[in-house]
């Protein structure tokens, strides 16, 4: 589904991707809290890396980073 558009779509557009990115981020970094509060520092630290993955593909799609000079 096409959150951005609210429709069903074979294909995801950016914003779309975007917003699944910064959803899945939200997901990784709960998961890292949880780990954290069990004292899972191990895990803790494979969610935090895939968390910035995530964030860090959002900022990509949604052109919100730093502008890269050519």
């Amino acid at each position: 589904m096409c959150l951005a558009h609210a429709t069903m779509q074979p294909k995801s557009c950016v914003a779309c991707a975007a917003e699944i990115a910064l959803h899945r981020s939200a997901g990784w970094l709960g998961d890292a809290n949880e780990a954290e509060a069990r004292g899972d520092t191990k895990r803790t630290e494979v969610c935090m890396r895939k968390a910035q993955y995530w964030l860090d593909r959002h900022t990509n799609l949604s052109g919100d980073g730093p502008k890269r000079r050519r």
